[in-house]
């Protein structure tokens, strides 16, 4: 049988107190530092140049030139400056007001511009903001912040910077203290309304690009009275120097507004284009329904709704607005023309009377 030892059976552990003590056992008095010591069974040379710490290197020879206040040897920073940013220079020329960047790669095309000095041959030229950029010897101003004006141009001003015969531009009238601005397209020399004019050419060519479909009204006054067979006539096409002209669409542009002065002057009579009031109506109106949306939501355009369908029984027609730009406008439009309810007349000795011209 086998018998298990119990844990009080064990012999209990001498105390610290208890147990003997070690004899000491001495290795003899320590060697002096001048020998050659052994650590690892690796020799230690004996150290003849004082204490040092642990892990510290032998000493690196010390500079003579003086350390400069940015922290550098010789004056150069510790942390590199950051580098002027650059972008090419029609860029650069649209934002500062000179022209466009169309007009721009043609004033470097006539070797008109120059960069420190050496002119240009070519628009794929990137400058800072360090860069003296001149045109025809003058150099041009900084980038400003781009700003817009408003601008009522009056009729028998031309919207150029020049023109050779001598007539006078809308920059002629322009204040003297206005910085040097550069219109949003073109009015004829006949025609008087808004005119944008902006420092930023690169504004004014997306403004007047196509693509960016901004809506421009105008308002065709026609002297005379015009027949139903007339307009018959132009929905069906005329004729006009061998060249055949079809219907005129609802989107103007300028070669569509030339071609309809063309087609009246054909017929005898003399044209006026007038701006609408559109602008202002049109500005107006929105600001009057953010500004019901910012207090009320979606209940501010319910409410405009709400006064479109009480102004149908006045004759307004413009709640669907896929019927409005349709052709019932036009049609609508002719026949007011037709029924002679609307003025055509220019008032005498007004000014209305120098602005009608007769197409060739």
């Amino acid at each position: 049988m086998v018998r298990h030892t119990d844990d009080n059976d064990k012999k209990p552990r001498a105390r610290q107190d208890e147990r003997s003590p070690r004899p000491f056992k001495s290795s003899g008095p320590r060697k002096s530092g001048d020998g050659t010591k052994s650590f690892g069974d690796k020799p230690r040379g004996p150290r003849d140049d004082g204490a040092k710490r642990f892990g510290d290197k032998a000493d690196r020879p010390r500079s003579d030139k003086p350390r400069t206040d940015k922290g550098g040897k010789d004056g150069k920073s510790k942390t590199p400056e950051t580098p002027l940013r650059a972008e090419r220079i029609a860029k650069t020329m649209a934002r500062a007001g000179i022209a466009s960047r169309r007009e721009v790669e043609r004033l470097i095309g006539l070797g008109k511009v120059a960069v420190n000095g050496r002119i240009l041959d070519t628009p794929a030229t990137l400058v800072t903001r360090d860069d003296v950029i001149t045109v025809d010897g003058k150099p041009i101003g900084s980038t400003q912040a781009t700003r817009v004006w408003r601008y009522h141009k009056p009729a028998g001003l031309l919207t150029s910077h020049s023109d050779p015969t001598g007539r006078p531009t809308v920059f002629d009238a322009l204040p003297a203290g206005l910085p040097r601005v550069i219109s949003v397209g073109r009015l004829d020399l006949a025609t008087e309304g808004l005119l944008l004019l902006t420092n930023d050419g690169e504004l004014s060519r997306a403004l007047e690009l196509p693509s960016t479909s901004l809506v421009r009204q105008y308002r065709a006054r026609a002297r005379g009275k015009i027949t139903q067979e007339q307009l018959d006539a132009l929905k069906d096409g005329v004729v006009v120097d061998g060249v055949s002209y079809g219907p005129i669409e609802a989107k103007l542009d300028k070669a569509t507004i030339a071609k309809f002065q063309r087609e009246l002057g054909a017929m005898g009579y003399k044209f006026q284009f007038v701006t609408l009031a559109g602008f202002h109506a049109l500005n107006n109106s929105m600001f009057e329904l953010a500004d019901g949306y910012r207090d009320n939501g979606m209940a501010a355009y319910s409410e405009l709704q709400q006064r479109e369908f009480a102004n149908e029984a006045r004759g307004y027609t413009a709640t669907r607005h896929q019927r409005e730009v349709g052709t019932g406008y036009f049609d609508q439009v002719a026949t007011v023309i037709s029924n002679g309810t609307s003025s055509t007349t220019a008032l005498k000795d007004s000014t209305e009377t120098a602005q009608f011209t007769t197409a060739a």
